[in-house]
């Protein structure tokens, strides 16, 4: 039995926070010669955060009808989703320019 054998990774956001922590483990752990680790940890964690704000705001509605029952998934933003997707948003950004203006000045 594997270690991520009940992962379900069905959704894009889902698949996002788990790379994003992925990238934060392997920054913090092995050193990468192309960029330094700090840009890439953030980076990394910014999309964990993104991710993990695009899942706390989406939301399972159930609704019974004659036979069964109904089930969707909504998008219903709330303050700590939202807080979450922007700082994971701009962390992003700042881990991109980051980047940009490392590699420039090389």
């Amino acid at each position: 039995m594997g270690y991520f054998d009940n992962l379900d990774l069905d959704n894009w956001f889902k698949t996002i926070t788990y790379i994003g922590g992925v990238i934060v483990i392997i920054s913090l752990t092995i050193p990468v010669q192309a960029f330094s680790n700090e840009i890439i940890s953030v980076f990394g964690f910014g999309m964990f955060l993104f991710g993990t704000g695009r899942w706390k705001n989406m939301k399972t509605k159930t609704k019974f009808i004659p036979g069964g029952k109904l089930s969707w998934k909504s998008r219903e933003i709330d303050l700590i989703g939202l807080i979450l997707e922007i700082l994971g948003f701009a962390l992003i950004l700042l881990g991109v320019g980051s980047l940009m203006k490392e590699n420039l000045s090389l």
